[in-house]
């Protein structure tokens, strides 16, 4: 999946180095990571992209990033499709291990939920 977004979606891995996704503004605010970037094969981008993306899901919770995050409704639906334990064991996990341990966030989790669930990530990798 990274590998598909690496490939397909370039400006992804300029947006995560930190750089604007317009060229010239990237030359003008940090020109050091544009060379940084011409300099990396495809495989390079992409494997910084699964790097980052590593490094962002462990410092993540599904408890802050997702069910804090979501509309009642949706995090009632996840809610109700998991036994205590489950539940319990979703809440501390990362956000990659949550999607990774249950179908109830797919089934249950609306497009607009998933932009507040990347929203509340961005916040929570600004801060910290």
């Amino acid at each position: 999946m990274y590998i598909e977004v690496g490939l397909e979606h370039p400006d992804a891995i300029m947006t995560a180095m930190g750089m604007p996704s317009s060229p010239s503004d990237a030359t003008e605010a940090h020109p050091y990571l544009l060379e940084l970037y011409d300099c990396m094969t495809d495989v390079g981008k992409v494997a910084f992209l699964v790097s980052l993306q590593a490094e962002v899901d462990s410092n993540s919770s599904a408890e802050r990033d997702i069910f804090d995050a979501l509309p009642e409704s949706e995090a009632a639906c996840i809610r109700e499709a998991l036994t205590d334990e489950e539940f319990q064991m979703l809440l501390g996990s990362t956000v990659h291990e949550a999607f990774n341990a249950s179908d109830a966030l797919a089934s249950c989790i609306t497009d607009e939920g998933y932009v507040d669930i990347f929203a509340a990530i961005r916040i929570t990798r600004a801060a910290g």
